[in-house]
């Protein structure tokens, strides 16, 4: 089968009926995603505004969000077991082209849309994002800061974000300036080797530009708009927070470090001797 023949991808989904087609493969190689569909000239799955459900674009480490916030969820219920636990979130605005398999960012937490209705989504939560986010403390009623994954046609408004949770930061100050609010947030010294002034942070989903270095954490300006539409307006010192540092540090720190073919790794020798510096 030619490539012509695919369907078009939408929102990660391949919406197409596929009338009569026995199946497909597509392998794309810079994300390892596969897309399969054996169609046996079977009816594909709908969603719940009875749109076709033919595959979904894999793996979830690829998703990536911007830090911008598209409403607040409400917590309707948890399950908890000795291992993981289950979320049911009231939403609306997330649902409108949500789909069951796609990803959700609930408070910077990169999930999976398991179930949903009109008004609701479940998702599954591992023992290792309990150990590691504060989803693991939420209770019905509270609210939750949501995000639907990134479309390589949409304005990066914050920054690139995996919804990958380095670890729980503490909400150390909180200080009102006339309707803006100034957020003190301590971190792991771990952490803050990724933190640099006038750099961007993920604080409980929430794409916000650092203002001040501390040396045990980081400060950060909270505008009216953000305050009100985020749960960062609710938050008071003390409270737990989602930190997730920006991920260009990381690839950055990488490539510094790990050994080349050479068995050396790049350095300010390195720089000079090729002519960067």
């Amino acid at each position: 089968m030619s490539l012509e023949r695919l369907p078009p991808i939408k929102s990660g989904f391949l919406n197409h009926e596929l009338s009569g087609l026995a199946g497909f493969w597509f392998t794309e190689t810079p994300c390892h995603a596969i897309i399969t569909h054996l169609a046996h000239n079977q009816p594909p799955r709908k969603n719940i505004r009875g749109q076709s459900l033919i595959a979904r674009l894999e793996p979830k480490q690829k998703v990536m969000f911007t830090g911008i916030v598209a409403e607040l969820g409400i917590v309707k219920g948890i399950q908890r077991s000795s291992q993981a636990g289950m979320l049911t979130i009231a939403a609306s605005q997330v649902l409108s082209d949500g789909n069951v398999g796609d990803s959700i960012a609930i408070d910077g937490v990169c999930l999976t849309i398991t179930d949903l209705t009109h008004d609701s989504f479940t998702a599954d939560v591992s023992a290792e994002t309990l150990r590691r986010t504060t989803l693991g403390s939420l209770k019905p009623g509270d609210s939750v800061n949501l995000e639907n994954a990134l479309r390589l046609a949409d304005r990066l408004g914050g920054h690139l974000v995996l919804g990958h949770v380095d670890e729980v930061g503490t909400i150390s100050g909180w200080q009102d300036e006339g309707t803006s609010s100034l957020m003190r947030v301590s971190i792991s010294q771990e952490a803050m080797r990724y933190v640099v002034y006038k750099g961007s942070v993920c604080v409980d989903g929430v794409s916000l530009t650092i203002s001040n270095l501390l040396d045990d954490g980081f400060e950060v300006a909270l505008i009216p708009h953000t305050k009100q539409v985020t749960t960062l307006g609710h938050k008071r010192v003390g409270a737990h927070v989602n930190i997730e540092v920006d991920l260009l540090g990381r690839y950055i720190e990488r490539l510094l470090t790990y050994p080349s073919a050479e068995g050396s790794s790049i350095d300010m020798d390195f720089l000079a001797k090729h002519g960067y510096i």
